[in-house]
């Protein structure tokens, strides 16, 4: 008897000092878009293991968030899930948060937004990575002066860019498209110096032989910077 107790006893302590999170990258491009339309004020992504934040969470809580999955990942990553209402004040708490900090990811993939909402992230000079919300219409100046940001997704229910929704990101290198037909996107979104230099299109396979894809948003795409079936580097 005294056996079977004290190996319970071990078992109980290993299983206690094995207990482990398993963590996911930031971000895995490939996945097809979650929407959530609960209030997710704090929780935990259960695709990435990353803490999230959604429409109604209050500065504190996107502070919270941030901290926990720089712990997690050693980034500054926020993920925003669910849908944002018209009144949402969400992006502003978002803006406070970050102010004054470095290399921002922002993964706004999983949101979706009202259709009169009019929050942006103008002059956000602490974005690096932008993953667009579900959205058709992307308003002027979304990113607007955002100099560091150096990749951005773009989502397949985009159909219109404002015209000076990038204008200033100066930075920017990668775009990714999650769409397969180069004519639904309307508009030149990158103007002055704002030059990406690599698309990358995760669900048009292969080239499609017709150069349907070489200007592409209006950018003259360089010979081998169309990456057909892959997606941005994390």
């Amino acid at each position: 008897m005294k056996k079977i107790i004290i190996f319970i006893f071990c078992a109980a302590i290993i299983s206690v000092s094995c207990n482990y999170k398993i963590i996911s990258p930031f971000v895995d491009f490939d996945k097809d878009n979650i929407f959530d339309n609960n209030d997710n004020n704090n929780t935990t992504d259960n695709n990435n293991n990353l803490h999230t934040v959604g429409s109604n969470s209050t500065e504190e809580e996107v502070k919270s968030s941030l901290e926990k999955n720089k712990q997690l990942t050693g980034k500054n990553v926020i993920v925003v899930i669910g849908y944002i209402e018209q009144n949402s004040k969400i992006f502003d708490n978002i803006k406070k948060v970050i102010k004054g900090k470095k290399d921002i990811q922002l993964d706004l993939s999983r949101s979706t937004l009202d259709s009169s909402f009019k929050g942006i992230f103008e002059n956000s000079t602490e974005l690096k990575i932008v993953l667009l919300p579900s959205t058709k219409t992307l308003i002027e100046r979304f990113l607007k002066g955002c100099t560091s940001v150096t990749s951005i997704q773009l989502q397949k229910t985009l159909d219109t860019i404002g015209a000076a929704s990038f204008e200033g990101c100066n930075s920017l290198k990668n775009i990714e498209y999650l769409g397969s037909s180069p004519s639904v996107i309307t508009g030149n979104p990158f103007t002055g110096k704002v030059m990406p230099t690599d698309l990358y299109l995760p669900n048009v396979p292969t080239d499609p032989k017709d150069k349907s894809w070489d200007n592409f948003l209006g950018v003259s795409w360089g010979k081998g910077k169309i990456h057909y079936g892959k997606s941005m580097p994390k």
